[in-house]
């Protein structure tokens, strides 16, 4: 939070203007408290509170908003530099903060340090007039060619336009694109540089708008760590601001904000200072006089630009003052050309390309596919390496000291390297209060993922410091899982392994004043924070916070009657800042799973989630969306101990239709036994088809094929020989070789076998392909039947059985295929097997939104058949294995299996509803 005064009393406004900005620039500056920390903290550091001029406050500014964050320790050092003149240019500036980013926090040589950024070096007029004459020289063949489109400037001229008061008619701003970024940017809609321009003065005011574009791609000058520089691009009437920044080619950098160029008479012309620039835009005012106002022409940038004569100056000598290369390169292009003459005004003539003949390429059948992403390819990619992790992870900002940049130094993250020999350390830390659920599968994919992708280590860690809500159910459930997901864990820990270090470190947060025994309720705690008001408590002498916390330790002390509360900030604008709890009672004395009945107080998740991935060397602590805004608890707590600092980042959680959302009613569902939800939404819902669809895709790579008969209907063959068997071959894969037998399985055909119910009708019809009377279907891998006659119970309308005949020519051609199963031989029944058909769980996708969401169940969504007929290859299943049962599903076989009957649970049905409505 950035308060309005500083600490001198003076306002931040007052301030900025002090040192040169305009107020145009120093309002919206203030407009972004964190562009308004950082100036406000270097003017303080370069100790010019009174004052300074323009030019060393346009420096300061650039610091404030560009100075590598690695090495905030040695900004005071450059502050003395600029303050002292002796780094005076955008380019040493840039150079310094080049030097700055490399070195980091570490120490430096000054003599590198003044050698990279060009102190006292003095580069002189005769120096300069030498590099610009040999590049002249060597370039002289294209000026001459080119002229003064070598050198195209904004002409500034009357318009023969009627623009007078009460007819605005305005022009239509001229834009240019000069340059080979990805796309143009523009700066502002035009109807925001209409405003602008209506608010000039009549008849003869003027301003331009540069947009630039980076090293690497185009910045859209709108997003927030730019807010101020839009501004500062604008200067007001009568001026062009121009100032050193990166260009796209590398090759010479753009003027903003270091000098004021002010336009003269109308007609002059005006070079940018060789600036590449991506658009420029100029907008003459609106006249409110008799005199029409002027018109903007903008001239474009040639092959061989200003800029890229200025850019050669640099190169050869990148401390030359640039208003003397400016000079001297006008001086020379005078010489050379002579006056500009108005042909040099004129659009030159662009030569028409002569149509090459057109020859009849083949048309491709299908588009080819576009080239992945490197983060598409591999998802870990985006992770910083282990060595890297000295930058500043995040920003703290506090109501009343200031700005925290949370990082690590060199020795710490030396000694963390030296640890874990510079292997990647992850872990998944459930807490082991329920069972898991499908949100915890993206986790492990994270977290197991990250650290085998980059040949290193990921923990299970129980985050059990609630000894209330855990079981030794629930720890055994986890670790069954994660190794049912086939992660195999670097080593099983708990943070109740840590109790110790975690209660020394309390102590210590206490003697460095971070820390304090309070004595509020529950309620006042609440109330306190709403009121963002500090506790009562808060100020006590760290002697008697000490006492007071070693006796909680002994149990002297009454739960609820008193807590640890780490000293944060109750003004800060993240809650998560407001003294959380590190410390509380359970007086019950309930024993732990794990740690047993040793300690009567139990750290809080704030308190010892950051310290055990520190003390484990975690170097990336991966968490979901929801933890985003505990970073500034987490880094605070770690660099209040001084402790090594993992690199957090946090992805979104894993949502699916039709289940519901939340621990409460998840633990409810599985209370009542109707299934298991996943955690709350966050943004990042899918849908259930398309999580199915997915799961086919793997699926159907893998599972072999094979025949289960969930309802079977007999049929009997009359014309084969009853006891007569035949063995055949079955495909396990739909592209199964012959040559190759194990891609086949032998399934029996005799002259009973066992379709399903449903693929019998005793009416036929067009669009039905199941068997019906008279009508021949085939079976699959085996011989098309026709039915003859059909059994009936009591009732005449009960299928009892089929009766039928065999084609063993196979020369009828029926168009149904039907799976089924055979009695292995005479008056054995099939392999009995239990099938359990499970579905969605909800019949509404969201049913968390429903009030009586529990009414909401679908009561098909666990549908057990007890007796479904299987092919005898199924026998030797073994739990755990997936197949395909054909026209079924995808199915596995379930550790409710006995060797007397295998029990299976379908995965997901065959259809294909995500598949069909488009990925």
């Amino acid at each position: 939070m950035v308060k309005d005064e500083n600490s001198s009393g003076e306002k931040p406004l007052e301030l900025f203007l002090k040192i040169g900005l305009d107020e145009r620039t120093a309002k919206n500056t203030i407009a972004n408290n964190k562009v308004t920390a950082n100036l406000t903290a270097v003017i303080q550091e370069a100790a010019v509170t009174d004052g300074c001029d323009r030019a060393t406050g346009n420096l300061l500014y650039t610091v404030a908003t560009k100075f590598p964050t690695n090495a905030l320790v040695h900004r005071p050092t450059l502050l003395q530099y600029i303050v002292s003149s002796k780094i005076k240019t955008p380019a040493q500036l840039e150079a310094a903060f080049s030097f700055f980013s490399t070195t980091g926090s570490e120490n430096f040589k000054i003599n590198e340090f003044e050698e990279t950024c060009g102190v006292g070096v003095d580069v002189s007029i005769e120096d300069i007039k030498c590099i610009v004459t040999e590049i002249f020289e060597e370039h002289k063949n294209a000026i001459l060619e080119q002229r003064y489109r070598t050198n195209d400037s904004i002409v500034l001229r009357r318009s023969s336009g009627d623009l007078r008061r009460g007819s605005p008619k305005i022009p239509k701003p001229s834009t240019t694109s000069i340059c080979s970024a990805q796309a143009p940017i523009r700066l502002y809609e035009p109807p925001i540089g209409l405003h602008k321009a209506r608010s000039a003065q009549p008849g003869s005011d003027w301003t331009v708008r540069i947009s630039i574009c980076s090293a690497q791609a185009p910045i859209s000058l709108y997003e927030p760590r730019f807010e101020s520089l839009v501004c500062s691009i604008w200067l007001g009437v009568c001026s062009i601001c121009v100032d050193f920044c990166p260009i796209c080619s590398g090759k010479l950098p753009i003027f903003l904000r270091s000098a004021i160029l002010p336009l003269g008479p109308i007609g002059d012309s005006y070079s940018l200072i060789g600036a590449w620039a991506e658009q420029i835009e100029v907008v003459g005012g609106l006249g409110t006089s008799g005199d029409p106002s002027p018109e903007v022409a903008v001239g474009l940038w040639s092959l061989l630009s200003l800029g890229e004569l200025f850019g050669h100056v640099r190169k050869r000598q990148p401390w030359a003052d640039p208003k003397i290369v400016k000079q001297l390169i006008d001086a020379n292009l005078c010489a050379l050309l002579g006056e500009r003459t108005v042909a040099d005004d004129e659009k030159p003539i662009k030569k028409k390309k002569e149509k090459p003949v057109k020859v009849e390429e083949p048309i491709a059948a299908v588009d080819a596919p576009p080239k992945p992403s490197e983060e598409e390819l591999n998802p870990y990619s985006i992770f910083p390496s282990p060595e890297e992790n000295y930058k500043v992870h995040t920003e703290i900002f506090f109501s009343d000291r200031p700005v925290l940049r949370a990082c690590n130094s060199r020795e710490t993250l030396e000694k963390h390297l030296k640890a874990t020999k510079g292997k990647v350390f992850t872990r998944f830390p459930p807490e082991p209060n329920g069972y898991l659920h499908i949100g915890h599968a993206k986790a492990m994919f994270v977290d197991f993922g990250l650290a085998k992708d980059r040949g290193g280590f990921c923990y299970l860690r129980y985050d059990d410091t609630n000894p209330e809500a855990e079981k030794k159910e629930y720890i055994d459930h986890i670790e069954e899982i994660v190794r049912w997901m086939e992660w195999e864990p670097f080593k099983i820990t708990y943070t109740s392994d840590y109790f110790q270090d975690l209660y020394e470190l309390a102590v210590e947060l206490i003697r460095r004043g971070h820390a304090y025994v309070d004595h509020q309720t529950p309620e006042e705690i609440k109330e306190y924070r709403e009121k963002k008001m500090n506790s009562p408590w808060r100020d006590r002498p760290i002697s008697e916070s000490l006492k007071l916390f070693d006796e909680m330790k002994r149990g002297m002390v009454e739960e609820g009657k008193a807590t640890l509360r780490m000293k944060q900030d109750m003004q800060s604008e993240n809650f998560n800042m407001y003294d959380l709890i590190a410390y509380r009672i359970k007086a019950s004395f309930t024993p732990h799973p794990h740690a047993g009945d040793k300690w009567c107080i139990y750290p809080s998740y704030d308190y010892a989630h950051c310290i055990v991935d520190s003390l484990e060397n975690i170097t990336h602590s991966l968490c979901t969306l929801e933890f985003e805004t505990r970073r500034a608890s987490y880094y605070w707590l770690l660099d209040a101990l001084g402790l090594y600092q993992p690199y957090v980042w946090e992805y979104s959680r894993l949502n699916v239709t039709n289940t519901v959302m939340s621990k409460t009613q998840v633990e409810s569902s599985c209370d009542r036994k109707v299934g298991i939800g996943i955690t709350r939404s966050d943004c990042s819902l899918i849908r259930l088809d398309r999580l199915e669809f997915h799961i086919r895709e793997e699926l159907n790579k893998e599972a072999p094929r094979t025949m289960v008969v969930l309802h079977p209907l007999k049929v009997v063959i009359t014309n084969l020989e009853a006891g007569s068997l035949m063995d055949l071959d079955a495909k396990k894969k739909p592209d199964a070789q012959i040559e190759d037998a194990s891609s086949f399985y032998k399934v029996p055909f005799s002259n009973i076998v066992y379709i399903e119910h449903s693929d019998f009708r005793m009416k036929d019809s067009k669009d039905y392909y199941g068997l019906a009377p008279g009508k021949s279907v085939l079976l699959r891998y085996a011989f098309p039947i026709k039915c003859t006659d059909v059994i009936l119970a009591d009732d005449k309308e009960t299928v009892l059985e089929v009766r039928a005949e065999y084609d063993p020519s196979k020369r009828t051609k029926p168009k149904g295929v039907l799976h089924w199963v055979a009695e292995p031989s005479p008056g054995v029944d099939p392999v009995k097997v239990e099938v359990r058909l499970f579905d969605r769980l909800f019949l509404s996708e969201n049913p968390a939104e429903l009030d009586d969401w529990l009414g909401d169940l679908n009561p098909e969504s666990k549908v057990v058949i007890p007796s479904a007929y299987a092919v005898p290859s199924l026998k030797s299943a073994a739990v755990g294995e997936r197949f395909q049962f054909e026209r079924l599903g995808y199915f596995v076989v379930d550790k409710d299996s006995t060797p007397e009957k295998l029990v299976f649970n379908r995965t997901v049905t065959l259809r294909d509803t995500y598949g069909k409505s488009g990925k």
